[in-house]
Protein backbone atom coordinates (compact mmCIF):
# COMPACT_ATOMS: atom_id res chain seq x y z
CA UNK A 1 0.00 0.00 0.00
CA UNK A 2 1.64 3.24 -1.36
CA UNK A 3 -1.31 5.49 0.71
CA UNK A 4 -2.68 5.80 3.98
CA UNK A 5 -6.15 6.25 2.09
CA UNK A 6 -5.77 2.95 0.46
CA UNK A 7 -5.63 0.81 3.60
CA UNK A 8 -9.01 2.34 4.60
CA UNK A 9 -11.55 -0.72 4.75
CA UNK A 10 -8.79 -3.58 4.06
CA UNK A 11 -9.73 -4.04 7.70
CA UNK A 12 -12.65 -2.72 9.25
CA UNK A 13 -12.97 -2.67 13.40
CA UNK A 14 -16.04 -2.08 15.40
CA UNK A 15 -15.40 -1.30 18.98
CA UNK A 16 -17.44 -1.08 22.15
CA UNK A 17 -15.67 1.00 25.02
CA UNK A 18 -17.08 2.93 27.99
CA UNK A 19 -15.90 5.91 26.69
CA UNK A 20 -18.69 5.41 24.40
CA UNK A 21 -21.19 6.34 26.45
CA UNK A 22 -19.81 10.12 26.41
CA UNK A 23 -21.46 10.32 22.84
CA UNK A 24 -25.19 11.30 23.61
CA UNK A 25 -23.34 14.43 26.02
CA UNK A 26 -20.56 15.01 23.28
CA UNK A 27 -20.59 18.20 21.45
CA UNK A 28 -21.86 17.86 17.64
CA UNK A 29 -18.33 17.43 16.50
CA UNK A 30 -17.76 14.25 18.11
CA UNK A 31 -20.89 12.82 16.67
CA UNK A 32 -19.71 14.03 12.93
CA UNK A 33 -16.35 12.40 14.11
CA UNK A 34 -18.36 9.03 14.44
CA UNK A 35 -20.65 9.19 11.18
CA UNK A 36 -17.22 10.12 9.07
CA UNK A 37 -14.82 7.48 10.53
CA UNK A 38 -17.66 5.13 10.39
CA UNK A 39 -18.73 5.64 6.28
CA UNK A 40 -15.80 5.78 5.85
CA UNK A 41 -15.13 2.13 6.75
CA UNK A 42 -17.93 1.08 3.59
CA UNK A 43 -17.57 4.07 1.28
CA UNK A 44 -14.14 5.56 -0.03
CA UNK A 45 -16.08 8.01 -2.38
CA UNK A 46 -17.42 9.69 1.01
CA UNK A 47 -13.70 10.35 2.25
CA UNK A 48 -12.67 11.65 -1.31
CA UNK A 49 -15.48 13.99 -0.49
CA UNK A 50 -14.73 15.34 2.66
CA UNK A 51 -11.28 15.70 2.14
CA UNK A 52 -12.32 18.00 -0.87
CA UNK A 53 -14.91 19.68 1.04
CA UNK A 54 -12.42 20.38 3.98
CA UNK A 55 -9.77 21.92 1.37
CA UNK A 56 -12.67 24.20 -0.50
CA UNK A 57 -14.24 25.06 3.30
CA UNK A 58 -10.23 26.00 4.72
CA UNK A 59 -10.15 28.05 1.08
CA UNK A 60 -13.11 29.99 1.82
CA UNK A 61 -12.76 30.85 5.35
CA UNK A 62 -9.16 31.93 4.74
CA UNK A 63 -10.66 34.62 2.05
CA UNK A 64 -13.15 35.55 4.00
CA UNK A 65 -10.49 37.21 6.39
CA UNK A 66 -9.00 38.88 3.74
CA UNK A 67 -8.99 42.57 3.80
CA UNK A 68 -10.32 43.16 0.34
CA UNK A 69 -13.09 40.67 -0.76
CA UNK A 70 -14.03 40.15 -4.06
CA UNK A 71 -17.46 39.12 -4.78
CA UNK A 72 -16.94 37.19 -7.81
CA UNK A 73 -14.37 35.24 -6.32
CA UNK A 74 -16.15 34.57 -3.03
CA UNK A 75 -19.48 33.04 -5.40
CA UNK A 76 -16.44 30.79 -7.33
CA UNK A 77 -15.43 29.47 -3.55
CA UNK A 78 -19.38 29.22 -2.40
CA UNK A 79 -20.28 27.18 -5.22
CA UNK A 80 -17.43 24.86 -5.06
CA UNK A 81 -18.25 24.81 -0.97
CA UNK A 82 -21.85 24.23 -2.45
CA UNK A 83 -21.12 21.63 -4.95
CA UNK A 84 -18.97 19.42 -2.56
CA UNK A 85 -21.80 19.13 0.37
CA UNK A 86 -24.37 17.75 -1.93
CA UNK A 87 -22.94 14.04 -2.26
CA UNK A 88 -21.99 14.14 1.15
CA UNK A 89 -25.27 15.38 2.41
CA UNK A 90 -27.06 12.48 0.59
CA UNK A 91 -24.49 9.63 1.65
CA UNK A 92 -25.30 11.35 5.43
CA UNK A 93 -28.87 10.26 5.34
CA UNK A 94 -28.07 7.11 3.34
CA UNK A 95 -25.63 6.21 6.69
CA UNK A 96 -28.28 7.08 8.75
CA UNK A 97 -31.10 5.43 6.86
CA UNK A 98 -29.01 2.10 7.20
CA UNK A 99 -28.76 2.78 10.74
CA UNK A 100 -32.27 2.90 11.49
CA UNK A 101 -32.64 -0.05 9.72
CA UNK A 102 -30.97 -2.16 12.12
CA UNK A 103 -31.01 0.26 15.53
CA UNK A 104 -34.78 -0.59 16.53
CA UNK A 105 -34.19 -4.14 16.19
CA UNK A 106 -30.59 -4.71 18.91
CA UNK A 107 -32.21 -2.09 20.90
CA UNK A 108 -35.17 -4.46 21.57
CA UNK A 109 -33.14 -7.56 21.44
CA UNK A 110 -30.77 -6.63 24.35
CA UNK A 111 -33.26 -4.26 25.95
CA UNK A 112 -35.86 -6.89 25.96
CA UNK A 113 -37.60 -3.35 26.15
CA UNK A 114 -40.59 -1.56 23.43
CA UNK A 115 -39.79 1.24 23.56
CA UNK A 116 -39.13 2.91 20.01
CA UNK A 117 -35.19 4.58 19.74
CA UNK A 118 -34.32 6.56 16.55
CA UNK A 119 -31.17 8.30 14.92
CA UNK A 120 -31.83 11.37 13.09
CA UNK A 121 -29.22 12.93 10.55
CA UNK A 122 -29.32 17.15 11.38
CA UNK A 123 -28.69 18.21 7.85
CA UNK A 124 -27.95 22.13 6.89
CA UNK A 125 -31.42 21.79 4.94
CA UNK A 126 -34.81 20.65 6.07
CA UNK A 127 -35.36 17.79 3.03
CA UNK A 128 -33.19 15.51 1.04
CA UNK A 129 -35.04 16.79 -2.65
CA UNK A 130 -33.69 19.63 -4.51
CA UNK A 131 -30.56 19.99 -2.21
CA UNK A 132 -28.33 22.73 -4.42
CA UNK A 133 -31.55 24.91 -4.40
CA UNK A 134 -31.76 24.59 -0.70
CA UNK A 135 -27.65 25.30 -0.27
CA UNK A 136 -28.01 28.17 -2.53
CA UNK A 137 -30.45 30.23 -1.08
CA UNK A 138 -29.38 29.08 2.67
CA UNK A 139 -25.44 30.45 1.48
CA UNK A 140 -26.72 33.27 0.00
CA UNK A 141 -29.00 34.22 3.31
CA UNK A 142 -25.63 34.18 5.27
CA UNK A 143 -23.55 35.68 3.49
CA UNK A 144 -23.63 38.65 5.88
CA UNK A 145 -23.00 36.97 8.67
CA UNK A 146 -19.96 35.04 7.14
CA UNK A 147 -18.65 38.14 5.76
CA UNK A 148 -18.95 40.17 9.42
CA UNK A 149 -17.43 36.84 11.28
CA UNK A 150 -15.17 35.73 8.71
CA UNK A 151 -15.99 32.06 8.61
CA UNK A 152 -18.85 29.80 6.88
CA UNK A 153 -21.38 29.58 9.72
CA UNK A 154 -23.25 27.00 6.85
CA UNK A 155 -22.17 23.81 5.69
CA UNK A 156 -21.90 19.71 6.51
CA UNK A 157 -19.07 20.57 9.09
CA UNK A 158 -21.64 22.15 11.40
CA UNK A 159 -24.29 18.72 11.16
CA UNK A 160 -25.31 16.43 13.89
CA UNK A 161 -26.70 13.24 14.53
CA UNK A 162 -29.54 13.10 17.33
CA UNK A 163 -30.94 10.34 19.56
CA UNK A 164 -34.26 9.79 20.22
CA UNK A 165 -36.56 7.53 22.66
CA UNK A 166 -40.41 7.61 22.18
CA UNK A 167 -39.50 10.95 20.08
CA UNK A 168 -37.61 12.83 22.83
CA UNK A 169 -33.57 13.11 22.99
CA UNK A 170 -31.84 10.83 24.63
CA UNK A 171 -29.65 12.97 26.72
CA UNK A 172 -33.26 14.25 27.83
CA UNK A 173 -35.28 11.11 28.84
CA UNK A 174 -32.81 8.01 28.82
CA UNK A 175 -31.65 6.28 32.17
CA UNK A 176 -28.28 5.31 32.51
CA UNK A 177 -28.84 1.58 31.38
CA UNK A 178 -30.84 2.56 28.25
CA UNK A 179 -28.12 4.62 27.17
CA UNK A 180 -25.82 1.94 27.39
CA UNK A 181 -28.14 -0.56 26.09
CA UNK A 182 -28.66 2.17 23.11
CA UNK A 183 -24.11 2.36 22.86
CA UNK A 184 -24.28 -1.18 22.27
CA UNK A 185 -27.42 -1.49 19.72
CA UNK A 186 -25.36 1.34 17.57
CA UNK A 187 -22.39 -0.89 17.44
CA UNK A 188 -23.95 -3.78 16.42
CA UNK A 189 -26.10 -2.05 14.02
CA UNK A 190 -22.30 -0.54 12.78
CA UNK A 191 -21.15 -4.18 12.45
CA UNK A 192 -24.60 -5.48 10.09
CA UNK A 193 -23.66 -2.23 8.28
CA UNK A 194 -20.30 -3.01 7.79
CA UNK A 195 -20.88 -6.27 6.55
CA UNK A 196 -23.80 -5.41 4.50
CA UNK A 197 -21.81 -2.75 2.60
CA UNK A 198 -18.45 -4.33 2.03
CA UNK A 199 -19.40 -8.05 2.03
CA UNK A 200 -16.86 -8.97 4.98
CA UNK A 201 -16.95 -9.07 8.74
CA UNK A 202 -15.33 -6.61 10.50
CA UNK A 203 -13.47 -7.68 13.87
CA UNK A 204 -15.35 -6.44 16.72
CA UNK A 205 -13.24 -5.21 19.87
CA UNK A 206 -14.67 -5.33 23.39
CA UNK A 207 -12.75 -2.87 25.36
CA UNK A 208 -13.77 -3.84 29.19
CA UNK A 209 -17.55 -3.01 28.90
CA UNK A 210 -19.00 -6.16 29.99
CA UNK A 211 -18.09 -5.20 33.63
CA UNK A 212 -20.40 -2.45 33.19
CA UNK A 213 -23.76 -4.90 32.35
CA UNK A 214 -25.06 -6.96 34.08
CA UNK A 215 -25.45 -10.79 33.34
CA UNK A 216 -28.81 -10.23 31.73
CA UNK A 217 -27.32 -7.29 29.49
CA UNK A 218 -24.11 -9.34 29.07
CA UNK A 219 -26.00 -12.64 27.73
CA UNK A 220 -28.59 -10.47 25.63
CA UNK A 221 -25.44 -8.60 24.07
CA UNK A 222 -23.59 -11.73 23.14
CA UNK A 223 -26.31 -13.51 21.90
CA UNK A 224 -27.09 -10.45 19.31
CA UNK A 225 -23.69 -10.16 18.38
CA UNK A 226 -22.94 -13.05 15.10
CA UNK A 227 -20.71 -16.08 16.67
CA UNK A 228 -18.77 -16.19 13.57
CA UNK A 229 -17.55 -12.79 14.24
CA UNK A 230 -13.84 -12.32 15.26
CA UNK A 231 -14.08 -10.72 18.78
CA UNK A 232 -11.34 -9.43 21.09
CA UNK A 233 -12.35 -8.81 24.47
CA UNK A 234 -10.65 -6.98 27.35
CA UNK A 235 -11.85 -7.46 31.07
CA UNK A 236 -10.21 -7.63 34.68
CA UNK A 237 -12.35 -10.33 35.56
CA UNK A 238 -12.82 -13.69 33.27
CA UNK A 239 -15.81 -14.58 34.98
CA UNK A 240 -17.63 -11.97 32.96
CA UNK A 241 -17.32 -14.30 30.15
CA UNK A 242 -16.53 -17.74 31.01
CA UNK A 243 -19.26 -18.86 29.90
CA UNK A 244 -19.89 -17.43 26.57
CA UNK A 245 -15.78 -18.12 25.70
CA UNK A 246 -15.64 -21.33 26.90
CA UNK A 247 -14.19 -23.77 24.44
CA UNK A 248 -14.62 -21.10 21.79
CA UNK A 249 -11.86 -18.67 22.45
CA UNK A 250 -7.91 -18.42 23.61
CA UNK A 251 -7.27 -16.23 26.45
CA UNK A 252 -4.41 -14.42 27.32
CA UNK A 253 -3.23 -13.08 30.63
CA UNK A 254 -1.24 -9.37 30.98
CA UNK A 255 0.73 -9.79 34.47
CA UNK A 256 3.29 -7.23 35.92
CA UNK A 257 3.93 -6.50 31.43
CA UNK A 258 4.17 -9.71 31.24
CA UNK A 259 1.65 -12.05 28.73
CA UNK A 260 0.72 -15.76 28.50
CA UNK A 261 -1.95 -18.27 27.67
CA UNK A 262 -4.59 -19.45 29.95
CA UNK A 263 -7.08 -21.97 29.68
CA UNK A 264 -10.80 -21.61 29.96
Amino acid sequence: LKRTSEFIGKLNAVMFSPSDMDLFEASPRERRKLMDVEMGKISLPYLSHLNRYQKVLKERNAYLKEKSIDPSYLEVLTKQCIDTQIEMIELRYRFIDDLNEHLQDYFTKISASDVKVEAEYKAPVESRENLEQQLTEKFAKSLERDLTFRQTHLGVHRDDIAFTMEGVAVENIASQGQKRVLILAIKCSLIAMIEKRTGRKPVVLLDDVLSELDAVRRKALFMALDPTLQTLITTTDLEDVREWVRSKATVYVVDNGKIFERRT
